[in-house]
């Protein structure tokens, strides 16, 4: 058998390329410069301006709906409105925060959010340790206020679900996957 092309599942983007993709999409200062951080179930990469850095998060194709994204950043804008220190969801050009990018494997989504400064918590102090989960039940005690509020997460099968997780229950996935605001624990104990 042979393959035109090879499928993909999950494909690193061109940091280049998403540079300019991205000095396309937002109102940033040249130059634009993009780093490849990471990857897990999304991609996270460094974008640097003349005056400012920030996180694009590109999601695996097929692991979360456009609702479910839409759901998360909805929440860290709730967050922020009740002055929870997370990372702020950048609006694109058109005023969305919700972008797609036609990869190799098909639609991924991308966000822009401001990067947070400051020096990574240590586990081991304990002054860090009683911030974060002083943090992390600030955030619940937000969720709570926003039961209603409900996110669906797809896994890689399109059409079936994982999970229907309240408000609540997504704050600690919103930590693990880097969009809060640990960084600021560091800044307020200081």
């Amino acid at each position: 058998m042979t393959l035109q092309h090879f499928p993909v599942k999950h494909s690193t983007l061109d940091e280049n390329a998403l540079a300019e993709w991205t000095l396309s999409c937002y109102p940033l200062r040249e130059p634009v410069r993009c780093r490849f951080l990471r990857k897990s179930m999304s991609d996270v990469y460094l974008v640097n301006t003349r005056d400012a850095a920030y996180i694009l998060k590109v999601y695996m194709h097929n692991r979360h709906s456009r609702h479910s994204i839409e759901a998360e950043v909805g929440f860290l804008n709730d967050l922020l409105d009740r002055d929870i220190p997370v990372a702020a969801p950048i609006a694109n050009n058109d005023a969305a925060y919700l972008n797609e990018i036609d990869a190799p494997e098909g639609t991924r989504y991308a966000v822009l959010f401001d990067a947070i400064t400051g020096d990574e918590p240590q586990e081991t102090n304990l002054n860090h340790s009683r911030r974060f989960g002083q943090l992390a039940g600030r955030m619940h005690n937000c969720a709570d206020r926003l039961a209603n509020m409900v996110c669906v997460t797809e896994i890689s099968t399109p059409g079936t679900h994982d999970s229907t997780k309240t408000a609540g229950s997504r704050c600690l996935t919103l930590i693990a996957s880097g969009m809060v605001g640990e960084r600021s624990i560091l800044a307020s104990t200081t």
